[in-house]
């Protein structure tokens, strides 16, 4: 918790833009393809098991079904990517084209949690405020 959850979130949506901009449909081998590959999981992974702190903090214990509907919107939010990868290999006959789609897509999350995180800091100040 040193860096902070929403400072982690970003990197880690940051390094997935990156990948998907510049490397997937760079990759020469399949190793850099795996490595690659291995570093998005490492990525989807932390976004996984900070998203439900985060909404924890935002919402408080009593909200706990509120947190869990976050969860499964956040899940129902990835399906787009095997559709817009399918969607890719169907019409021009490879994936390459899905990708920079898909980091297109990371930098609207990365403004949109900005502004989660520009929020939330509001929100914490006037809960101080107010305390």
């Amino acid at each position: 918790d040193k860096l902070g959850r929403f400072q982690t979130m970003f990197v880690a949506v940051a390094v997935t833009a990156v990948i998907h901009l510049f490397l997937f449909a760079n990759a020469t081998s399949t190793a850099i393809f795996i490595v690659e590959a291995c570093i998005l999981g490492i990525c989807f992974g932390g976004i996984m098991a900070i998203m439900p702190s985060v909404c924890a903090d935002a919402y408080g214990p009593a909200m706990r079904a509120e947190l869990r509907l976050h969860v499964h919107r956040l899940h129902a939010g990835l399906v787009h990517r095997p559709v817009v990868s399918a969607n890719a290999l169907a019409t021009t006959g490879s994936y390459s084209s899905a990708f920079p789609f898909l980091g297109a897509l990371c930098i609207v999350g990365l403004v949109l949690l900005s502004l989660a995180w520009m929020f939330f800091k509001k929100m914490k100040a006037k809960d101080a405020a107010e305390a």
